[in-house]
C-alpha cells in the first residue's frame, strides 16, 4: 500500500513541478489529495475503496477532459485519472466493492493493461466509455479514422511519414472509398491535432503523433478487426528491412516491437516468434542496447498469462515456451522486480525438470542463484549454484561448466567463504 500511495506523491509532485502552484495544479492536488487519503486509510488487507472509486472517478472526468495545451500536465494528471476510472471498472466486473491489497493490484493492472473490451458490457462505465468512442468515430472521415487507427498501433508517439506511409500499404488499393493523397492525409493528422483528438510530444527527429490510451484501444482493435490479414499486413509493413548493423538504441527497435504486439494480438505466434529471433538477437539486443522494460514488455507479450502460455505451447512448442518464461524472468530479475521474476524463473524450471532438459535447468538455475545474490539470500544462491554445477558436470558442456563454478564463486566470495571462491573461480578458469 505504501509503494501505491508513494506513486501518487510522485505523480502529485511532478504536476506541480510543470506547473508550480497554477490552476491545473491545483485542480491535480485536489484530486490526487483524494486519492491519496483514502488510499492511505486502508488497512493493510482490507478496506473499502468504494468511496474513492464513486468520487474519484467523477472528480477524475473533470481534470481529464481538459486541454492544457503545451504544458504537458494533462499527460501527467491522466494516469492517475484512468487507473481510478479503472479500479471503477473491476468493480464493476467483481460484482462488489474492491478490498484489500489484492483487489488494489487488480485495479492497477486493468487501468493499464485491459482494453475497454475488458470492461463488462452492462456495466455503467463500459456504456459510457463506448458511447464516447462511437461519438468520437463518427466525428471523422473516414481516411481519418484509419490514421488514427494507425498512431493506435503504437504506444509511443510516431512521426508523420510512417503513419502515412503505413495508411498507403494498408489502404492505398481500397476501390471503395479510396485514400487520398499524401499531402491531404499530412493535412488530416494536422486536422486531428488541432481538435485534439491526437497529442504531439517530442520524438528523436522532431515531433510525433499520439492518442489517448482509450482512444488507441478502440481503433486499434476498430483497424485489425476488419480483415483477418490485416495484423500481418502492417507487422509486415512495420518492421522494415533488416539493418546491416546491431541496434543501439531503443528507438532502432521500436518499430520491430509494434511489429512483434501486432503479430501475438492476431495469435500469429509463429511469425512473431521468428521476428524475435531474427531482429532482436534471441533477445539478446534487449542486455546489449540496454533496454530492459521493453525487453519486459516484448517477451511477455508471448507468455503474460496462462491463455498466452497456452497458445505458446501449442505453436511453438515446449521448449520455446520455457524459453520466454526465462528470459521475462532474468529481464524482470534485472529490472529489480524480483518476487515476480522468481515466478518466471520457477515455472521455466519446472518445464525443465519434466523434459529432463538437464543442460538448460543447469542454466536456468544460474538465473535463479543471480536472483537470490540480488535480494542478499547468499547461502540459497551457493546452493542453488551448486547444485547447477553438479547438473553441468554431468554433460561437461563448457560454457555452462564456466558459468557455473563462476557463479558459485560470486555468492562465497560475497558470503565471505574467500578461499572456496578462489579455488571456484580457478577451475572456471581451467575449463
Amino acid at each position: 500500500m505504501d509503494a501505491v500511495v508513494d506513486v501518487l506523491g510522485r505523480v502529485r509532485a511532478s504536476v506541480f513541478a510543470v506547473d508550480g502552484g497554477g490552476e491545473v495544479a491545483d485542480a491535480a492536488d485536489g484530486y490526487l489529495n483524494l486519492a491519496i487519503g483514502f488510499l492511505g486509510r486502508l488497512a493493510p488487507d482490507d478496506g473499502d475503496t468504494g468511496t474513492l472509486v464513486n468520487l474519484g472517478v467523477d472528480v477524475g472526468w473533470n481534470v481529464g477532459e481538459v486541454d492544457y495545451g503545451d504544458t504537458g500536465v494533462f499527460e501527467l494528471v491522466r494516469p492517475m485519472h484512468h487507473v481510478v476510472t479503472y479500479f471503477r471498472a473491476a468493480q464493476d466486473a467483481r460484482a462488489g466493492p474492491l478490498r484489500g491489497k489484492s483487489d488494489l493490484r487488480v485495479g492497477f493492472e486493468a487501468g493499464f493493461h485491459h482494453s475497454v473490451d475488458n470492461l463488462n458490457p452492462d456495466s455503467p462505465l463500459a456504456s459510457k466509455l463506448r458511447r464516447l468512442l462511437v461519438f468520437y468515430e463518427r466525428k471523422l472521415t473516414t481516411d481519418q479514422a484509419r490514421l488514427l487507427s494507425i498512431v493506435a498501433l503504437f504506444r509511443s508517439p510516431v512521426a508523420e511519414e510512417p503513419v502515412v506511409r503505413l495508411a498507403r500499404g494498408l489502404f492505398g488499393k481500397r476501390r471503395k472509398a479510396p485514400l487520398r493523397d499524401d499531402a491531404t492525409l499530412a493535412g488530416d493528422l494536422r486536422l486531428l491535432h488541432l481538435r485534439g483528438v491526437l497529442t504531439r510530444e517530442p520524438i528523436v527527429d522532431g515531433q510525433g503523433y499520439a492518442c489517448h490510451p482509450i482512444l488507441r484501444d478502440h481503433f486499434r482493435i476498430l483497424l485489425l478487426s476488419e480483415r483477418s490479414s490485416t495484423a500481418r499486413r502492417a507487422a509486415d509493413l512495420i518492421k522494415g528491412r533488416d539493418p546491416n548493423e546491431p541496434p543501439k538504441s531503443v528507438q532502432e527497435i521500436e518499430l520491430v516491437l509494434v511489429a512483434i504486439e501486432l503479430l501475438l494480438g492476431a495469435g500469429e505466434f509463429l511469425a512473431a516468434d521468428e521476428l524475435f529471433r531474427a531482429r532482436l538477437d534471441n533477445g539478446r539486443v534487449f542486455l546489449n542496447i540496454p533496454a530492459i522494460a521493453e525487453g519486459v514488455r516484448c517477451a511477455s507479450g508471448f507468455v503474460r498469462d496462462e491463455s498466452l502460455r497456452q497458445q505458446c505451447e501449442k505453436n511453438l512448442g515446449e521448449r520455446r515456451l520455457r524459453f520466454y518464461l526465462n528470459d521475462v524472468g532474468v529481464f524482470f530479475s534485472i529490472g529489480g522486480r524480483y518476487e515476480v521474476a522468481g515466478t518466471f524463473l520457477t515455472e521455466a524450471d519446472a518445464i525443465n525438470r519434466k523434459t529432463h532438459d538437464s543442460v538448460n535447468r543447469s542454466l536456468g538455475l544460474l538465473n535463479e542463484s543471480e536472483l537470490s545474490v540480488s535480494v542478499g539470500r547468499l547461502a540459497e544462491a551457493t546452493a542453488i549454484a551448486t547444485e547447477s554445477l553438479d547438473l553441468a558436470l554431468e554433460h561437461r558442456v563448457a560454457h555452462v561448466l564456466v558459468a557455473a563454478y563462476s557463479e558459485r564463486a560470486l555468492a562465497q566470495t560475497l558470503s565471505g567463504q574467500l578461499g572456496a571462491a578462489v579455488y571456484d573461480f580457478a577451475l572456471a578458469n581451467a575449463v
